[in-house]
């Protein structure tokens, strides 16, 4: 993302002395999304960072933090808390979401940055949270773990498979015009099609949804039990997480056996350059024994982003899932460098919960919905 310009900072010792650093306030909201605005150069809506901030299952923008200079927010650490289920057991953690300082506050120890992340870690001790988690990159997570005991969970899993040509012909064919390029996409596209006719027709009943129906709860509490570890995945969440309204296109696909829900899958297009290749992300997928919708639902997502000519689809797993291994099985190899694969953790309180299953990547089903930017 591109970061605010503005003046040089020549003296930050001076240009802190008047900031306030405090637990977020009702009206800050104005204040923050502008911030978030300039630092990013985006156009997200106040209504949009309400919805994430406000309007989750656990709604706790009071443990956020803001700094202040003389009235004007400059800096803002956003938390955003979900539950975990360990096991039987329900819990409460928080993921750092929103980061943004004015650029004329920054400057290592001295500047707004490590001031605000040692305020939030009082702010997620004072909730009595056991931990916290995080998705941080590569250059964040060394700040963090030299400065604030962040430790590393796991090495995610990042899978890719190639929906069409055009990718490897333009890398070993550079000059190759683009008309040609295109048409090679265009043919690729559609023998990958053809591959995904079923030979057999599928007991299961697949429909595309636009919200999650209250069939899914009951289908979360089969699924919560094949995993130790994991966000909780009931209708609130869902509903919440991919909600239709901000712009990012999920698309969400059930089957069904009879009148119960036995998978879930959720996909997004993503093109990280205007010009640059666009890709498909598994934000969700999951299926109970002996998952057969699998399948079917993988033929879905590879149907919706061949039909918006997508060169490829990622999906991000704990290293031990099984799901790696079933996904390989439908021509994905590992593409470690697509995306961020650190999965960072903070621990407060030890003796509330059994750290050594949550420390466990053998113990997490995580996904690239996990994650809030994506």
């Amino acid at each position: 993302m591109t970061e605010l310009t503005g003046e040089k900072v020549t003296d930050i010792t001076a240009r802190m002395v008047n900031i306030a650093i405090r637990p977020y306030q009702l009206g800050d909201d104005e204040g923050i999304n502008d911030l978030f605005n300039r630092v990013f150069n985006l156009n997200r809506s106040l209504a949009q960072m309400q919805w994430e901030f406000m309007q989750g299952p656990v709604s706790l923008p009071e443990r956020s933090v803001v700094a202040e200079d003389n009235g004007r927010i400059v800096g803002f650490f956003g938390s955003l808390f979900q539950r975990i289920q360990i096991n039987d057991k329900i819990i409460l953690t928080a993921f750092g979401a929103d980061n943004a300082v004015d650029q004329r506050y920054r400057g290592g120890f001295r500047g707004l940055q490590y001031q605000m992340w040692k305020k939030q870690i009082e702010q997620w001790t004072s909730e009595s949270i056991p931990f916290a988690l995080g998705f941080p990159t590569r250059g964040n997570f060394a700040v963090g773990k030299r400065l604030l005991k962040w430790g590393q969970l796991a090495e995610l899993e990042v899978l890719y498979r190639r929906l069409n040509l055009r990718l490897a012909v333009q890398h070993r064919f550079p000059r190759l015009p683009g008309v040609f390029i295109e048409m090679v996409k265009l043919l690729s596209c559609l023998w990958f099609g053809s591959m995904l006719v079923p030979r057999c027709r599928s007991p299961l009943r697949i429909t595309e949804e636009r919200q999650f129906p209250p069939e899914i709860d009951a289908f979360w509490e089969k699924f919560s039990k094949e995993y130790p570890v994991m966000l909780v995945r009931d209708r609130s969440y869902l509903n919440w997480r991919y909600a239709p309204q901000w712009g990012r296109g999920y698309r969400v696909w059930l089957a069904w056996s009879e009148k119960a829900i036995t998978g879930m899958a959720v996909s997004r297009l993503f093109q990280p350059e205007s010009k640059g290749p666009r890709f498909g992300l598994i934000m969700e997928l999951a299926t109970l024994p002996p998952h057969n919708a699998l399948q079917p639902l993988v033929r879905r997502i590879f149907l919706f982003l061949l039909q918006h000519k997508a060169d490829g689809v990622l999906a991000r797993l704990a290293p031990h899932d099984p799901t790696v291994h079933r996904l390989k099985a439908f021509g994905f190899k590992p593409k470690p460098e697509a995306l961020d694969r650190c999965f960072a953790y903070r621990v407060f309180a030890p003796e509330a919960v059994d750290m050594n299953l949550v420390l466990n990547p053998k113990s997490w089903h995580i996904t690239i919905g996990d994650s809030d930017g994506l």
